[in-house]
This record gives C-alpha cells, sequence and structure tokens, in this order.
C-alpha cells in the first residue's frame, strides 16, 4: 500500500510550502509573525486529525481542521502510506503546493513595500551556507 514517491513528494512539497508561510509572517509582521507561526502550528497540530482523530477534538477544532494546511497534509500522508480516502493523495498534495505557490506570490514576499531583503533573499543567503553564521535579529542579504 506505501506509495513511496507519493509520500516524499508530499512531505517536500509540504516542507517548502510550510517554509513559504512562516517566512511570510515573519517578512510581514517581524518577531509576532514568528509567534503566529508558532500558534498557527499549534493550532494545526491539534485541529489535523494527526495525533488525535478530529471527532474526538471538539466542535471548534472539527470546523477548523478542513481549512488547515496541515490536515490536507495528514490526509495526503494517510492516502499515501495506507491507502486511506481511497489513495487520494493527489489532492491534498496540489492544495499544499496551492498554499505555497499563493505565499510565494504575496508581493510582501518578495520584499515590495518594505524597506527589509525580501525573503527570497533569506531563502538563498540559508542555503549558499550561510545559515550558522547568521547573528540573531540580523537580517539575510543577497
Amino acid at each position: 500500500m506505501l506509495n513511496l514517491s507519493a509520500l516524499i513528494a508530499l512531505m517536500f512539497g509540504a516542507a517548502v510550502s510550510f517554509v513559504f508561510v512562516v517566512l511570510l509572517f515573519i517578512r510581514v509582521a517581524g518577531d509576532a509573525g514568528k509567534a503566529l507561526a508558532m500558534l498557527l502550528l499549534a493550532l494545526q497540530i491539534s485541529a489535523s486529525g494527526g495525533v488525535v482523530p478530529i471527532e474526538l477534538s471538539g466542535e471548534f477544532f472539527s470546523a477548523l481542521s478542513p481549512l488547515l494546511p496541515m490536515t490536507w497534509l495528514v490526509q495526503g500522508l494517510k492516502a499515501a502510506m495506507f491507502g486511506a480516502y481511497g489513495g487520494d493523495w493527489w489532492h491534498p498534495l496540489q492544495l499544499t503546493l496551492l498554499l505555497g505557490g499563493a505565499v510565494r506570490s504575496w508581493p510582501s514576499f518578495w520584499g515590495v513595500g518594505t524597506m527589509c531583503a525580501p525573503a527570497a533573499c533569506d531563502l538563498h543567503w540559508m542555503f549558499k551556507g550561510h545559515f550558522n553564521q547568521v547573528v540573531v535579529g540580523q537580517r539575510f542579504r543577497c
């Protein structure tokens, strides 16, 4: 039942999309964006159905669950690993990639209208091997 290529695609797509979301929060709100990203993470862990079945989580989480990206990831992973949801892992992957694409195309992600370096430069700087040289609170530069 394990679909290894689907599993890898889901994990990679979600990782990139979620990093884009966190970078956008930081770009738009600074340190408050980091706190917002942590709150979103805690909310998604509670409401995704990955830890506890969503039916046992209460009405608030049941109503919020379909709107959260981690729910899509959990459904896709269950489909890729166990054949759940009729083996439909493609739809959750599409939703996750759509989220990443929408966030990446957001003007603030590229530094439009801000005085800071765009988030794309942050990623470029990190992957050039300078990640361990970053001082806390310092902006990355291309």
